[in-house]
């Protein structure tokens, strides 16, 4: 019974991302990390690790829908750079005008 109660009680241990087997596995743990970061610096050691553009894509614009207003474009401008064509584009405008969002 203790261990029973024990085990429900446990906090579960953190999924490594690169423990999965799969790669879109991979990049979507990542990408749900990446939501959890503070920092546009942090975002972007962990987005650098995506390697399908629609995950990286997706997780570099939520992640600066939900904190954008926090910094300055110019520090956020760095996690844009990982993205590539019209993503990259996007995330600028997107940066650029945090202001029409306050």
């Amino acid at each position: 019974m203790l261990l029973l109660w024990l085990a429900c009680n446990s906090t579960p241990a953190p999924v490594v991302c690169q423990d999965l087997a799969a790669s879109l596995d991979q990049d979507i743990c990542r990408s749900k990390r990446i939501g959890t970061l503070d920092t546009p610096q942090a975002a972007e050691l962990e987005v650098v690790l995506i390697a399908d553009p629609v995950v990286q894509g997706a997780a570099v614009m939520r992640w600066i829908e939900k904190n954008n207003k926090h910094w300055n474009p110019q520090q956020v401008l760095p996690l844009c750079d990982q993205l590539k064509g019209r993503d990259r584009g996007s995330c600028y405008r997107r940066v650029q005008s945090a202001h029409l969002n306050r």
